[in-house]
């Protein structure tokens, strides 16, 4: 063979590696039990003003008065009673639950997916920037193995197929060849999601500083007094560049891999740090949880297996120190 066409070998073969990896199970995992922890408190949270959000202002007629398109599909439609609306509902629940604990989880997801739907469908104008990332995080699940770890025992299994006795070599399921690829894919859309927030902040409005006091924020109340940030001015400047900066250059910098823990740490900064002063802490850690996809699997395999052993001993230190005369 020669030199040239063994360049365009090893090119071809890392083309395919990049796009088809081993999926991370442990990754996949986390970003389950992330995704599933925020989906549980979003419809929890819907259920005190259930009837007001889907009959009052879920009506054909009220959504036909806002545009004259016909909405998309939703099960709420199929029948106008409040007790079909909170039977819709716990169901929907009862499903979430399962998608969080990793029961039957392509099931559960795009039952999840479906009712997520639903909710959309039947009344958009009480939709957040949360729900789109919450269609968004279920549609790539349950296209990737992420109940393989860290889920219900038999929890992957069909009743039928638990009766049948387990051969030697399916004593663990591994995941389809293809199933790294809509891994990357939504490596990819956080990377564009990072760049299109940047492009935002590209204005007078937020560069001037002015968006740390947004109107709406100052409304609400901000559980951190920002006045202090007009005693020093360079912060006042600093702050919204650097963060139009960071999500601008966020989907490159992460994949060099020398920069992609300090990238990391940074983006839980940041996003820890608008959760609580802007208020908007789910979608915050939401986005938290679905970048745990571009932790290494390596070592998000050892801290997840080191994970007990740490927990104990922090709990044994701590009874110790609680027990220790004073």
């Amino acid at each position: 063979m020669t030199p040239e066409k063994n360049a365009l070998k090893r090119m071809g073969g890392a083309w395919l590696d990049f796009w088809f990896p081993e999926p991370p199970l442990y990754n996949l995992a986390l970003m389950r039990i992330g995704t599933g922890l925020v989906l549980v408190y979003v419809l929890l949270v819907r259920s005190y003003d259930l009837d007001a959000q889907l009959i009052l202002l879920g009506k054909p007629s009220v959504m036909g008065a806002l545009d004259q398109l016909a909405w998309p599909f939703s099960i709420f439609d199929w029948h106008d009673s409040s007790a079909w609306l909170w039977t819709v509902h716990i169901v929907a629940v009862t499903v979430a639950a399962a998608f969080l604990l990793g029961l039957f989880p392509l099931l559960s997801g795009a039952l999840g997916l479906v009712f997520l739907l639903s909710y959309a469908h039947r009344n958009p104008t009480v939709l957040l920037g949360l729900d789109s990332l919450l269609i968004m995080a279920m549609a790539y699940l349950i296209l990737v193995p992420c109940g393989l770890k860290l889920s219900v025992p038999g929890g992957q299994i069909w009743p039928r197929q638990a009766r049948e006795p387990p051969s030697p070599r399916s004593e663990e399921p591994e995941p389809m060849p293809w199933s790294g690829l809509p891994f990357r894919v939504l490596q990819i859309h956080l990377c564009l999601l990072y760049f299109q927030a940047g492009l935002g902040k590209l204005n007078a409005a937020w560069l001037d500083g002015l968006a740390l006091w947004h109107p709406r924020l100052l409304e609400r109340g901000a559980p951190i007094d920002l006045d202090i940030l007009r005693e020093f001015p360079f912060l006042l400047e600093a702050i919204p560049v650097g963060l139009a900066l960071f999500e601008l250059f966020f989907g490159v910098l992460i994949w060099l891999r020398p920069l992609r823990y300090p990238v990391l740490t940074l983006a839980v900064a940041v996003h820890l740090g608008v959760g609580i002063g802007w208020q908007q802490l789910p979608v915050n850690l939401l986005m938290i949880g679905l970048i745990v996809a571009f932790i290494r699997p390596a070592h998000a395999n050892w801290l997840l297996e080191h994970a007990g052993q740490l927990l104990a001993f922090v709990w044994q230190y701590a009874m110790a120190t609680w027990r220790a005369p004073r």
